[in-house]
């Protein structure tokens, strides 16, 4: 029985010892799996070219990176111990190292799996400030939540920031070859009224380089009258978006005339920062446009003194007699041209008869009647003595109503009478 009891032990011992030394194996084999995967994980991070890193907030220092930041740099081991814990703040540059605090508060609000994007310049061993783009992450928290470690990539982007600039002078370069070479004015303000940007024919317009305006507001080269119509414009470009204006200046030679369209200038956030304006020089079309006014003008006047003689014709018939036809209705306007007519007409032809014939007016009233009696008496104070023929019924009476006073005015019923009475004169 004991020894029956002792078989079972053994049995039971060597089972468990080859339990064991199973589970050894596997633990040994999944040891070797997680050294290969850490191997590759290194040998991936180790061949990578940008820096990878996570940072300790609370030691403020890397716990692991594939490679040393300073070395990156082109510093050498000397150069590194020398510097110790003072080398990230010493390599800043100081316009990033004073952005700092608001980095790391960025830190402090990121949700887990938020990338932050940084970009700052690190002073190398050569002493040039090269740029860098940091993307971190949250790695792990404390158990309050608060970021603990960060994991980030950090790239050297000098290069593309070079690349960058290039193409940013470039573009500048082209910009100011098409401000300089175009024929409007064109110029661009800040909020507070002083020139941000001019090109070439601003500065003709001024006659002053554009050292000399750039920082100067426009009343240090227009008249006060032209920079209130320009702020008055820009005031409403800030409103509505844009704003088109005439602005005229006065010169020596006479004014030039500008059409200027406003405009807002935003940044890439769409806030406003200034005022653009784009000025031409229209002063040959406005001169054009105010001598076609002009010879209007004169055809209309010409047109008027034509009508006038025409509502007025005066008719020499003879020797000393003249006769003026009234055709259709009389206002005060055309019976002060009658008049007018009429005693340049006696005048100028040294008349001494003068008919006036209403057989075409349509109504004979009062105001007919009174304009008639003026005429007529206006004409004998020349000398000259006055007929009125055309005076039918219908005339007579309505001059009898009126109660016109036709006294020293002969009246006969045709023009053919009167032109016979006054030959016979």
């Amino acid at each position: 029985m004991r020894e029956a009891e002792q078989t079972q032990d053994t049995l039971t011992a060597e089972d468990e010892i080859e339990r064991l030394r199973r589970r050894d194996v596997e633990r040994e084999a999944e040891m070797e799996r997680l050294r290969g995967r850490l191997d590759l994980l290194e040998g991936i991070v180790g061949k990578m070219a940008n820096l990878v890193y996570v940072h300790d907030s609370s030691t403020d220092c890397n716990v692991f990176a594939n490679r040393e930041l300073a070395q990156m740099l082109g510093y050498d081991e000397e150069e590194i111990h020398a510097m110790g814990a003072d080398l990230l703040p010493s390599i800043f540059h100081p316009e990033d190292a004073a952005r700092i605090p608001a980095l790391r508060a960025l830190f402090a609000t990121a949700n887990d799996g938020d990338v932050v994007p940084l970009e700052y310049r690190l002073r190398g061993a050569d002493g040039q400030y090269r740029w860098m783009e940091d993307r971190c992450v949250v790695f792990t928290r404390n158990p309050d939540g608060s970021v603990r470690q960060t994991l980030g990539t950090l790239q050297d982007i000098t290069e593309r920031k070079r690349r960058e600039a290039d193409e940013r002078l470039a573009n500048q370069a082209v910009l100011r070859a098409f401000l300089d070479h175009t024929p409007a004015l064109m110029f661009v303000k800040d909020l507070e009224g002083r020139f941000l940007l001019v090109n070439r024919e601003m500065e003709r317009f001024t006659g002053r380089s554009r050292e000399e305006i750039l920082g100067k507001k426009a009343d240090a080269f227009l008249p006060p009258q032209g920079v209130r119509n320009s702020e008055d414009a820009e005031r409403r470009a800030l409103a509505e978006g844009r704003a088109q204006h005439l602005q005229i200046v006065p010169r020596p030679d006479g004014p030039v005339y500008y059409q200027s369209i406003k405009f807002r200038v935003e940044d890439d956030e769409g806030a406003v920062r200034g005022i653009g304006t784009v000025a031409i020089d229209i002063t040959a079309e406005q001169q054009h446009l105010e001598e076609r006014a002009e010879h209007e003008a004169q055809n209309l006047a010409r047109q008027a003194a034509l009508i006038r003689e025409l509502a007025s014709p005066l008719l020499p018939i003879a020797e000393h007699v003249v006769a003026m036809p009234l055709i259709g209705s009389i206002d005060e306007a055309r019976a002060g041209q009658i008049t007018e007519a009429l005693l340049l007409g006696v005048s100028g032809h040294g008349a001494r008869v003068a008919i006036l014939d209403v057989t075409g007016l349509r109504q004979v009233d009062t105001h007919v009647a009174s304009a008639l009696v003026n005429a007529a008496r206006a004409v004998k104070l020349l000398g000259a003595e006055v007929v009125v023929t055309g005076m039918r019924p219908a005339v007579a009476q309505a001059l009898v109503e009126t109660g016109a006073d036709l006294q020293g005015i002969t009246t006969l019923a045709t023009l053919r009478a009167g032109i016979a009475w006054a030959m016979r004169r």
